[in-house]
């Protein structure tokens, strides 16, 4: 192991950037889905999203878009993670970056995330 590897943090970084550009897209798309399947009064309704929760008791009718919702959830805890990991590997000192392991947990709970896992 060089130097270079432990103050920089190279491929930990590249590997946080590509998670939280994941992230971003995965809110992006959800917020997308939600807005298309709003409804089913004064909304766009253009696409229907699978009853996967009972709807509103006050609006008969509605589907609560759960799945979505809950990616986004996940996706922002992740972007969350990004930004700690990012601070720690700014905070490195000299040579060494004793934050790294923050940074390395960070990392594999942001991939969970991105992946599906649910939760850190």
């Amino acid at each position: 192991m060089n130097i270079a590897s432990l103050h920089g943090g190279g491929g930990t970084s590249a590997n946080m950037n590509v998670n939280e550009v994941l992230a971003r897209q995965l809110i992006k798309i959800g917020s997308d889905l939600r807005l298309l399947n709003s409804g089913p009064v004064g909304g766009l309704k253009e696409i229907d999203l699978p009853a996967t929760q009972a709807g509103s008791s006050i609006m008969p009718g509605k589907v609560n878009p759960v799945i979505p919702e809950y990616t986004m959830q996940l996706s922002m805890q992740a972007t969350g993670l990004h930004q700690a990991s990012a601070t720690a590997l700014a905070h490195a000192e000299l040579d060494l970056n004793i934050w790294e392991s923050l940074i390395t947990c960070n990392t594999l709970d942001m991939i969970g995330l991105t992946c599906g896992r649910g939760h850190g």
